[in-house]
Order: structure tokens, then C-alpha cells, then sequence
């Protein structure tokens, strides 16, 4: 289940949490690639966020809002409106994909914000109207996080 203290606050159905638990979430980072996978230790991530001296990051995607389709214009330009606001925040950023392995939902262009805590992450991707994100700590293991209101649902 994904991490969310209250469960009446839960906004994914079953089948939208299955499928956030088995993405692959893949970044391109200094040293090759990082693949991560919720609740599964990764200590290339753990090695990353130490070498930055940091000690959490978060993936975050604007793609799709709401869970629902949407035009990849669309898509782009909000993926830039994302990208230009983590820059504001002087994040070291790494780009990269939600990827659904089973190849029935399109991959998602994502960044992987390292020192981005998971509440400024959380209120981040409810504007862009996301149902959840990925967030980890210094042990490196990635855990979904359900946001309780995510603007698509305002």
C-alpha cells in the first residue's frame, strides 16, 4: 500500500496503485542509469544522494494529470512548467521515465529532484494535478505517496 497516513485520503483506485507500484522509474545520473522500483532498497540512489550530500529526493512528473490521457504537447509544456520551477529552487536534477513494463500505459517523462522533501514534493505535484509520487530518504528506497488532493480533483 502506499505510504498515506490517512486511508479515507486515498486517491488511487487498486488498479492505479498496482500499476505506480510496478513502474520502473529510470534516470539518467552521472554514473549510468538508476533504475528504481517502490520499496525495493537501491544503493546506486543511496550512493547518488550521499555524493550530492543530500538526504532525500523525489520523482515527480507533470505528465497526464489525474490519471487521465492527455496530448503529448500538453504533456511537454508541462513537463517544462515543472522543470523551470524545480530550477527555481536550485535542486540538482536528473531527467528520466515512469515506464509501465507491461507496455499498456505510455511512459512519462519525469525528473528525479534530489533534496526535494517529500511535503514540498507532495504540494508540487498536486498542482500539477498528479495522484502520486516518489519519494525516498537516505536509506534509498523509493515509496509511493499518494497526494490527497491533487488539483485535477479541486
Amino acid at each position: 500500500m502506499a505510504d498515506n497516513p490517512d486511508p479515507a485520503a486515498a486517491v488511487l483506485t487498486a488498479e492505479q496503485r498496482h500499476a505506480f507500484r510496478g513502474a520502473h522509474y529510470r534516470f539518467k545520473a552521472a554514473g549510468g542509469e538508476l533504475l528504481l522500483a517502490i520499496d525495493r532498497s537501491s544503493e546506486p540512489l543511496r550512493r547518488l544522494l550521499r555524493e550530492h550530500g543530500q538526504t532525500c529526493a523525489a520523482a515527480i512528473t507533470a505528465y497526464n494529470p489525474g490519471g487521465r490521457l492527455r496530448d503529448e504537447e500538453s504533456n511537454r509544456h508541462a513537463q517544462q512548467q515543472l522543470e523551470r520551477e524545480l530550477q527555481t529552487l536550485a535542486l540538482t536534477c536528473f531527467p528520466g521515465r515512469h515506464e509501465d513494463p507491461a507496455g499498456q500505459w505510455p511512459a512519462e517523462i519525469s525528473t528525479l529532484a534530489l533534496g526535494l522533501p517529500c511535503p514540498a514534493a507532495c504540494r508540487i505535484a498536486a498542482r500539477y494535478g498528479q495522484l502520486a509520487i516518489v519519494c525516498c530518504d537516505a536509506t534509498g528506497t523509493p515509496r509511493l505517496i499518494e497526494i490527497a488532493e491533487p488539483a485535477s480533483r479541486l
